[in-house]
């Protein structure tokens, strides 16, 4: 109420807004997810990500809403100037970063599988036949455009590739028989540790690149809890312990063009894992790291069809304007799709017009980005200067309320 009648409020507000959400990120290992995910299907809007993130976006929100409840509450005129400036501001600039919009090289061929494989049979041992002939079949289907990487999408391959000689081989003739190097998600056991992985296979079979996820899922992936619970709670609470652990280098590849069109320049590009795409310090890191574009394989068949997959798909339109990179996003049953840097899905894998639960191959030529957004450069700066202001606006008021 103090600062609902005071202009400082119009700083104060969104501020704190901002802190809190930046705070309980921290908390949560750097997941975000807060009001700026709202305008990631407004073209216009999300183009702000590109220089303070989904904070930047969000404490834009806050400060309008404010502004439209101390406006009608408390017939104060002056917040109107604000309800008609935010909007406005944030299209024209929109407008402006939209009509920037051309690729900045030359374009590389993906191809995104799609397997819809059923998750009672993903990893049991006696349909690890039938789900490989699966991927074997939408390879061949991808070779037909001559892709210059096949993805397939998170914990996709029916086995463990270093131990399986027969998985290997497998691999080995596919890649072969398509001329296409693949990044396929796997589980991966590494000195007696489970890991969840992208690896990057070529020629022959040969692993030339693997990342092992950083950020695993509660209980899904890992386990905090550290004694045992009792039978009854865990079928009450549907309790499955993770057995995952965590990797600690972010996945940076390098790919050269050849397969399908442009020259044999190489590319580094990014990788992420399932809910990865919430963390937007990992893919700021990737793209820091020189990544001239991204693809987050996941595997969304547990989230069901519900609005939990778009959700996802906000999450991966953000980091994609965030750091004006590309990014391809692969799922098993989700959505599998292409989103350029400022944030539009440019192919999306469709059938008898659903995009989620279906089989099938999506391809399309996407450009490396080499330049670097404002949020690329300057991270987190923009939720800590709010952090500071918060705190010393309420400074102030506990200091004049001694006096």
């Amino acid at each position: 109420l103090f600062y609902r009648r005071r202009p400082a409020g119009l700083l104060y507000v969104p501020a704190l807004w901002v802190s809190s959400e930046y705070l309980r990120a921290l908390l949560l290992d750097g997941f975000t997810w807060d009001p700026g995910y709202t305008q990631s299907f407004n073209l216009y809007t999300v183009q702000a990500a590109g220089i303070a993130g989904s904070y930047g976006i969000t404490f834009l929100l806050i400060a309008f809403a404010f502004s439209v409840y101390c406006a009608t509450k408390d017939n104060d005129l002056r917040y109107l100037a604000p309800v008609i400036v935010i909007p406005a501001a944030l299209f024209m600039y929109g407008f402006f970063a939209l009509a920037d919009a051309k690729d900045e090289g030359p374009r590389l061929k993906i191809s995104l599988l799609q397997g819809n494989v059923d998750q009672a049979r993903q990893w049991d041992e006696k349909f690890a036949a039938e789900v490989l002939d699966r991927y074997a079949g939408l390879c061949r289907e991808a070779a037909l455009d001559r892709p210059d990487l096949i993805v397939w999408p998170e914990t996709s391959m029916p086995g463990d590739f270093r131990d399986d000689a027969d998985l290997r081989e497998a691999i080995a003739r596919l890649i072969i028989e398509t001329g296409c190097p693949m990044m396929i998600g796997a589980p991966l056991v590494d000195n007696t540790r489970l890991y969840n992985t992208a690896m990057l296979i070529k020629a022959r079979g040969t692993v030339t690149g693997l990342y092992k996820k950083i950020h695993l899922i509660p209980f899904s992936e890992y386990s905090f809890i550290r004694f045992p619970l009792p039978n009854i709670l865990k079928r009450l609470l549907r309790y499955k312990e993770g057995s995952f652990s965590p990797g600690r280098e972010p996945g940076i590849f390098s790919l050269s063009s050849g397969g399908g069109a442009g020259s044999k320049e190489a590319h580094m590009f990014g990788v992420t894992l399932c809910s990865e795409d919430f963390y937007a310090g990992l893919t700021r890191k990737l793209v820091d790291k020189c990544a001239g574009f991204v693809i987050n394989m996941n595997n969304n068949a547990a989230l069901g069809a519900t609005s939990a997959q778009y959700l996802h798909l906000e999450a991966s339109i953000l980091r994609a304007v965030e750091n004006g990179r590309p990014l391809a996003q692969c799922s098993n049953a989700g959505i599998s799709c292409f989103i350029s840097r400022h944030g539009n899905i440019t192919a999306c894998l469709k059938k008898n017009n659903k995009v989620m639960f279906i089989e099938g191959v999506v391809t399309y030529g996407l450009a490396p980005a080499a330049r670097k957004t404002v949020y690329t450069g300057y991270g987190f700066l923009f939720p800590v200067f709010c952090l500071c202001i918060a705190f010393v606006i309420r400074a102030f008021k506990i200091r004049k309320e001694i006096r």
